[in-house]
């Protein structure tokens, strides 16, 4: 099975490592990020992964116009792309700053077995806000924000992040 993430970033340089380290032990194999308009490069970093593909949104051909325009607008041209090419079985669709949270003993393998009748999964995501801090840490963003976000408990149960199966996609 060949996992993959689509995310559009913007000078996301100090969390970028931690995020693709992330989620390459989690068992992604693939990572496709495409740089927003006028974002300082993040060559430097994705050239040390094999498995990391840089683009910018130019290339893409997407319009530099809102950014839920831009993302709609990216995956659904990602989705066609990558269905046509039978190159990626499953793709999450996340940002930068968000991180999938397998629990109960899921990996990738057993939810996609579990889903593979199935066009999508949704995942479920949590809000953890500042953690009490005023200035970034020095640790990692995993170890440094661990309390859910108290007023945000049910303002975001019905936000969630796309897990696609690209062979029954549109």
């Amino acid at each position: 099975m060949v996992y993959a993430i689509c995310a559009i970033i913007k000078d996301e340089h100090p969390y970028l490592k931690e995020w693709l380290d992330y989620h390459f032990n989690l068992g992604f194999n693939q990572i496709y990020l495409y740089e927003d308009y006028n974002s300082k490069s993040h060559k430097s970093i994705t050239d040390n992964y094999k498995n990391v593909f840089l683009s910018n949104l130019e290339q893409f051909e997407i319009e530099n116009s809102a950014n839920t325009k831009k993302q709609s607008e990216l995956y659904n041209k990602f989705l066609k792309v990558h269905k046509e090419l039978n190159d990626i079985d499953w793709c999450a669709f996340i940002d930068i700053d968000e991180y999938i949270d397998l629990t109960d003993g899921y990996t990738l393998n057993k939810l996609t077995d579990e889903y593979r009748g199935y066009a999508g999964v949704y995942l479920s995501w949590k809000m953890y806000g500042a953690n009490g801090y005023v200035e970034r840490p020095k640790g990692g963003i995993v170890e440094s924000y661990t309390k859910e976000c108290p007023k945000c408990d049910d303002s975001n149960k019905w936000n969630f992040k796309s897990f696609v199966n690209i062979h029954k996609a549109l």
